[in-house]
Parts: C-alpha cells; structure tokens; sequence
C-alpha cells in the first residue's frame, strides 16, 4: 500500500511535495523511489515532472561551467598541485593503514 503511494505521488504529472510526498518520506522512503524523492524533497527537481529533463540539461550545464571556471581546460597540473598530491598520496596510507578502500589504487588516484 505505502508503495503504491509512492509510485503514485512521483508518477503523477505535478508530485505534491509539500503535503503527500513529505508526509510519506516522514516514515522513510523505500530504496526503489530514494533519489526522485529526494531529489523532489530537496528542490534538485521542480515538482512539474515535464520540466524534469530541461532542470537536469541545466544543471548538468552549470557544474560542467563551473569546472570549467575552477580548473579550466589545463591538462597539467601546477607545481603547488603536484606538492600537496604528493604528500596526500604519501599521508592516506600511514593514517589510516586499517582501512582497505583506501589502500585501493583506484581511490587513490
């Protein structure tokens, strides 16, 4: 029943945010409708689900301009970069040595 609720709320043309979808979230949302609803919850969306897509394009626009701006296109890094990642790489290991995920090379990088 709770389920179907939900299906309900996120599947319907304009979600009601403020009243069903809060209401339901207040006892947990279940795995299957976490990200929509948080997304909704959150304003990351817009409650009409037809502006969805166009929302998404923007933001997605946005950070992409964003890291444009804050690392620009630069393949290299600058020596100061190269110090501190050098001496990240060389501290991760010795203060946290118990903890795997970070002895995983992918991580690392």
């Amino acid at each position: 029943m709770r389920l179907t609720k939900f299906q309900r709320c996120l599947d319907a043309p304009v979600a009601d945010i403020d009243v069903t979808l809060r209401q339901l979230a207040w006892a947990g949302v279940p795995a299957p409708f976490r990200v929509a609803s948080w997304q909704l919850l959150l304003g990351h969306l817009p409650a009409n689900r037809d502006r969805h897509s166009a929302s998404l394009s923007r933001k997605k626009l946005e950070y992409q301009q964003c890291v444009a701006q804050y690392f620009g296109g630069r393949g290299a890094r600058s020596e100061a970069e190269q110090t501190l990642l050098r001496q990240v790489l060389v501290d991760v290991p010795r203060t946290f040595p118990d903890i795997p995920l970070l002895r995983c090379d992918f991580v690392q990088r």
